[in-house]
Parts: structure tokens; sequence; C-alpha cells
């Protein structure tokens, strides 16, 4: 879909699960800038506010249609930037997903989207993912 200034978009995510808890979260707020940093029109700017834990989270209009995946949040001076994130554009997920074993397979699922959004329904496609580093 074609991702437009001041549109609104939501994500769903698990911003700080250590504290937060490990339940989905539902965010809202508007497309800010049609490009990522630099102007790198691989990805669009948001005021999405999130945190660690919503990379690679889904970002969606009101209708439910993706629109990509959260990638990166700003900092300055090592300070987070509140409400300023970048999302990855969902065709570039598509190219990368082409070079899996998992396009075939993916090909033909739709969500319908509907004039309002139904978040129970997009619940199940937003997992938390834990990852042990040290």
């Amino acid at each position: 879909n074609e991702i437009k200034l001041a549109e609104e978009v939501m994500t769903l995510g698990y911003p700080i699960p250590s504290q937060l808890g490990e339940n989905v979260k539902f965010n809202k707020g508007f497309v800010s800038g049609l490009t990522g940093r630099e102007g790198n029109s691989s990805y669009f700017q948001t005021d999405l506010p999130v945190w660690y834990g919503n990379s690679g989270g889904p970002c969606f209009d009101k209708s439910g249609n993706l629109l990509g995946l959260v990638t990166l949040i700003q900092f300055d001076r090592g300070q987070k930037v509140e409400n300023l994130s970048y999302i990855t554009r969902a065709e570039n997920i598509v190219k990368l997903l082409r070079n899996t074993d998992y396009y075939d397979e993916m090909v033909g699922r739709e969500i319908r989207a509907t004039e309002d959004l139904d978040v129970e329904a997009l619940l199940p496609l937003s997992v938390l993912i834990k990852v042990n580093y040290e």
C-alpha cells in the first residue's frame, strides 16, 4: 500500500517485556516522514512510541494492511528520542522473503481488510521471541 504523510498507523509488540510483561501491547501514531534516516527510501518515519522489544513488530494502517516492520529507534547524544521510530517498508520484507523457503507458503494468505481495524484478528500474527545473549 502507498504510505501517506500524516496517515494513522498502529503497531503490536512486546516492549521491555521484563518490566511491562510478556503480553502484546498496542500503540498508534502517525506517519511523520516518508523516508528513513538520511533520506533512506527503504524506511518511513513515524511518531509511534516504540521501545526495545517492539523491533520486528508489524506496522499497519487502520484497515489492518501491513505497511512494514518496526526497525529503528532514534538516538541523539546517547539518549533515545521520544516518539521517533523507523519502519522498514513492507516491499523490502517481501523481497527478503522471496529468497526463503517460506515464500511459496505465504503467497495467497490474506487478511481481509475492513473499514474498522479488528485488532483481535491481528493478535495471532504478533509473537514474542526471546533471545538469550550474554
